[in-house]
């Protein structure tokens, strides 16, 4: 049972993960190909895009446009503001491009013109109500969750999964050897580098055979082939590693564990120190 919930889980959190990333990108990328997402805030261009759509617009000159086609251009009236809506109706006049606009929803026009040279966003798709995400995912909440929990999750399982059955089913020694295992064969997050022409198997045969690394070492004089000579040739990088993979066991510390005990204070001279 354990085991089925633990690999729903983890189904869930790459779902969550594949599919957001999925629209991320199919929003995100085109910005590196001269294109650009925008999220609609209005419902002018209903039923064809609604309100919260992102809509992806890719730049081209104003002499390719064609009426019926959705175009994104600057307010004429608020030039900090982009509008998106539908050619009616274009013509050029010497080295500019006039266009008359609207929405599939409005009954006013817009008149405005590029010139000739000029670029132009035309839709190239959209993606239904992905910008109430995009708020959304911006937003703390929405990182924390679209972030945070699938991280959580996927490390949950993992930990979840490491039972010391595990660890031996997965390495082949139980895990209070594990120190040892990876003296022998190195650790790359570590820095740690390994004996040359020894795996996790070879390296796991050996502590099986004589206990523990140190009765490895003992033995080392007993281990043939290339894979004995070259443990012998990196010997003292093995004892180095198991050092450094160790434990500190022995440090002295000013406290104990009942002086960390949570008590009582004093409020008093709390308040009369400086």
């Amino acid at each position: 049972m354990k085991r089925v919930l633990r690999r729903c889980l983890l189904l869930v959190a790459w779902i969550v993960l594949g599919t957001f990333g999925g629209l991320v990108l199919a929003v995100g990328l085109p910005n590196a190909f001269h294109a650009k997402s925008l999220t609609v805030m209005s419902g002018s261009m209903e039923p064809t895009i609604g309100t919260g759509d992102v809509v992806v617009a890719r730049q081209t000159s104003p002499m390719d446009v064609r009426v019926g086609d959705i175009v994104t251009f600057r307010d004429p009236l608020e030039h900090d503001r982009l509008i998106t809506h539908r050619v009616r109706e274009m013509h050029v006049e010497g080295d500019t491009v006039v266009f008359v606009t609207k929405g599939d929803a409005n009954t006013g026009v817009e008149h405005w013109a590029l010139p000739k040279e000029g670029t132009i966003g035309r839709v190239a798709f959209h993606v239904p109500k992905f910008g109430y995400f995009m708020v959304w995912f911006h937003s703390r909440f929405g990182l924390l969750l679209l972030i945070v929990l699938p991280t959580l999750l996927l490390g949950v399982s993992e930990l979840w999964r490491m039972t010391p059955q595990a660890v031996l089913d997965k390495y082949g020694v139980p895990p209070e050897r594990y120190p040892d295992l990876a003296a022998l064969v190195g650790e790359t997050s570590d820095n740690l580098p390994g004996v040359p022409g020894v795996g996790p198997k070879t390296a796991a045969k050996w502590i099986t055979a004589y206990g523990d690394l140190h009765g490895v070492v003992a033995h080392v004089d007993q281990i043939t082939g290339k894979a004995g000579e070259s443990l012998r040739e990196h010997l003292d990088g093995v004892l180095r590693n198991r050092r450094l993979n160790a434990l500190v066991r022995d440090l002295e510390l000013p406290l104990g564990p009942a002086e960390l005990a949570r008590q009582q204070w004093d409020r008093d001279a709390y308040a009369e120190s400086p």
